[in-house]
């Protein structure tokens, strides 16, 4: 078995970014169904960063607090997703699917549950857009609350030992009267970072025209 690369190849970047796409794009529908109003989401950056190198990419101060939701998953490879978002940020979330009706006085005291519905929309969107296409098995557990330092969230998905890498995408919740930012993260040991590039490298030959060559990204945006 080789060793994991420190960086995504071109065209394996196009291919899970186009994974995303179908399932964020599917669970923007969801979202736009229970929040009553139109949301879109996108994905203006993805990294794939080494352990030391993950709280820097989703927050700039040590100090920064994150909540948000995590649920660990196994199959084909095995990790952790999380949707994450600062704290303010999450407040207005947490708004937007409540429609404006909830003081913020009384927000924290809804916060997990309402995070819990969002969380498990997005991931196991995500989720289920990989295994489909990836032709993977994948099955994930109920949703759980977190809340605290990155650092420390992180140590929540009880393979703090085990982290090889993570894939870090940036995510844009774009509804008529205010637009949030949030982070999809996926955490992997590393055999399972190992298996998760495979199936994608298998995926990408099994699309490949005759002559072997990829003609530009793979799909186009949704």
């Amino acid at each position: 078995m080789n060793l994991p690369a420190t960086t995504l190849s071109g065209l394996q970047e196009d291919a899970i970014t186009e994974l995303l796409n179908i399932g964020i794009g599917q669970a923007a529908g969801a979202l736009s169904e229970i929040m009553g109003e139109e949301v879109s989401l996108t994905i203006p950056l993805m990294e794939f960063l080494p352990n030391t190198g993950a709280a820097q990419g989703v927050s700039t101060e040590p100090s920064d607090i994150v909540a948000g939701i995590q649920q660990r998953f196994e199959g084909t490879f095995q990790g952790a997703a999380l949707l994450l978002f600062q704290e303010s940020d999450c407040m207005q979330l947490v708004r937007a699917l409540l429609h404006d009706t909830v003081p913020l006085a009384e927000l924290s005291e809804l916060e997990e549950e309402a995070l819990a519905e969002i969380g498990n929309i997005v991931l196991n969107a995500c989720l289920g857009s990989i295994a489909n296409i990836l032709g993977s098995s994948i099955q994930s557990s109920l949703p759980l609350y977190i809340h605290g330092k990155f650092d420390e969230v992180l140590k929540t998905t009880d393979m703090a030992t085990e982290i090889s890498s993570l894939l870090y995408i940036r995510v844009e919740f774009q509804m008529p009267t205010r637009c949030i930012g949030g982070y999809v993260v996926f955490v992997f040991d590393t055999v399972s970072m190992i298996r998760f590039t495979e199936n994608v490298d298998n995926f990408l030959r099994s699309i490949k025209p005759p002559d072997n060559v990829l003609a530009g990204p793979i799909g186009g945006k949704l």
